[in-house]
């Protein structure tokens, strides 16, 4: 059920790699994410899922998000959007920092928090002269 989901989220193909049952190691009759099984950089890997923390390996590279039931209103992925975009666009060196600097919040939510105070921060910046440009 991955690959519909990916192609109606991702139809520039961004995401390279999706987890499936082969990505999963079998633990007291429980599948569970296994991101070395993709070898992979694990500093490089966001697994986002409804189950993530109790389905993963893995925790720290993990988002969990409210399982989806099909409710039209659900934007829960949608809302992610913005986050994901900076990380790709600004490739930290290890995105279990990152989250882990989210962990307990909605990182939706924290994430425009955040971007709004940095950019209140620059604007402060700028007008007492202490911003400057190379």
């Amino acid at each position: 059920y991955v690959d519909p989901v990916i192609e109606r989220l991702d139809p520039k193909h961004c995401i390279r790699y999706r987890l499936s049952r082969g990505a999963t190691r079998y633990v007291d009759g429980k599948h569970y994410r296994d991101f070395s099984k993709l070898n992979r950089d694990p500093s490089r890997i966001i697994y986002v899922s409804g189950h993530a923390l109790e389905s993963s390996l893995q925790p720290e590279n993990c988002i969990e998000i409210k399982p989806w039931k099909g409710e039209a209103e659900d934007t829960v992925l949608l809302d992610l959007i913005p986050f994901l975009e900076y990380v790709a666009k600004h490739r930290p060196a290890d995105i279990r920092t990152v989250l882990a600097s989210y962990q307990g919040r909605d990182i939706p939510k924290e994430f425009i928090e955040r971007s709004k105070d940095y950019q209140r921060r620059m604007q402060e910046q700028k007008q007492h002269g202490r911003f400057w440009r190379r």
